[in-house]
């Protein structure tokens, strides 16, 4: 949905609004037990916000100041988003019998995301990401919990599609308006069919952190090291300056 508003004295107004859904059923994945058989949430509801404002010239000015102090143009953008659905993978679906048919790790319930999450995580001394998922609600696709003990299963290896944890299994960072870019333009006059553009633009221009979706380690395994952390984020303010020949 998108709704464009020129208003009066130079300011144009704009916003988008996008739902999208890939909801679906999993399939009873988790050895049978349809009790855990979830829905994917999959909705995603994202808000796009833009502006564009002539600024009023000055009155009585001399012709020089005209040509440089009028005409500008400010602009933004921004955007906010209820994050997207991940999923949490097997290490080494190699292990089981038709590997290529799809192979997840098995989520066990009671919430996917840890309830301090953000914590700042650490390897070797350095700063590797930020805590998101809680790694006791995974284990592996031949596995179920028998009195609380991931504990695998024989035979289990051998049914064609294992593990429930697909897209849908964890959500990731909403993001708010801080996601906002900002502009400043211009036309300079050079000659009567000529101008000269100038164009600034400052992108993430309030400098907030808006996180990425967990992808250092999103597989269950022997290999525990930033499992289901974030560790990575949009680009930090990013101020470009810009000039074009119209003609």
């Amino acid at each position: 949905m998108e709704v464009n508003k020129r208003i009066s004295h130079g300011l144009t107004l704009l916003g988008t609004y996008t739902l999208s859904n890939s909801t679906g059923q999993q399939g009873c994945r988790y050895l049978g037990d349809c009790a855990l058989d979830y829905y994917s949430p999959g909705t995603v509801n994202q808000m796009t916000a833009a502006f564009r404002y002539m600024l009023p010239a000055f009155l009585h000015q001399h012709a020089l100041a005209h040509r440089i102090f009028d005409g500008w143009a400010i602009g933004g953008t921004g955007t906010a988003s209820t994050g997207g659905y991940g999923s949490v993978a097997d290490y080494n679906c190699n292990e089981f019998n038709f590997n290529s048919a799809s192979c997840y790790a098995n989520y066990t319930g009671g919430g996917a995301l840890l309830s301090d999450r953000k914590q700042v995580v650490t390897n070797g001394g350095s700063e590797i990401g930020v805590s998101w998922l809680d790694p006791s609600k995974f284990i592996r696709a031949d596995q179920q919990l028998v009195n609380g003990v991931p504990t695998t299963m024989s035979g289990v290896g051998q049914q064609l599609f294992l593990g429930n944890a697909r897209t849908g299994v964890f959500k990731g960072p909403a993001s708010g308006i801080e996601d906002f870019n900002a502009s400043l333009d211009k036309d300079f006059g050079i000659w009567e069919s000529v101008k000269l553009n100038f164009h600034a633009e400052a992108f993430n221009a309030l400098n907030h952190t808006v996180l990425d979706m967990p992808g250092y380690n999103n597989t269950v395994g022997p290999n525990t090291q930033g499992f289901g952390i974030i560790s990575g984020a949009n680009s930090p303010r990013n101020v470009q300056l810009s000039f074009h020949a119209i003609f």
